[in-house]
């Protein structure tokens, strides 16, 4: 099983903590590295458990429900309760 995860105060856990699989335009994974086009990340108990380009998602996600973000971006790990991004 993995650890516990601690939520910062005001950060709620997912309703349901199965499996999650998000996927975007976009991945913004840490400064210095190139985006990924068609990013996916997979969400498992209320933690990352795999970043990526959609196309190398691993099989054993590929049955879990994807919520789709066709023009977005994501930044795993970000937490910022307030902020206006532009595009």
């Amino acid at each position: 099983m993995p650890p516990a995860v601690v939520f910062p105060r005001g950060v709620e856990p997912l309703a349901d903590p199965g499996v999650r699989v998000m996927t975007a335009e976009r991945l913004i994974t840490e400064p210095g590295q190139p985006t990924i086009e068609r990013g996916a990340v997979v969400i498992e108990a209320g933690a990352i458990a795999w970043v990526g380009p959609v196309d190398a998602l691993p099989e054993v996600y590929a049955t879990y429900p994807v919520t789709r973000h066709p023009r977005g971006t994501i930044l795993p790990g970000l937490v910022e309760t307030h902020a206006h991004l532009g595009t």
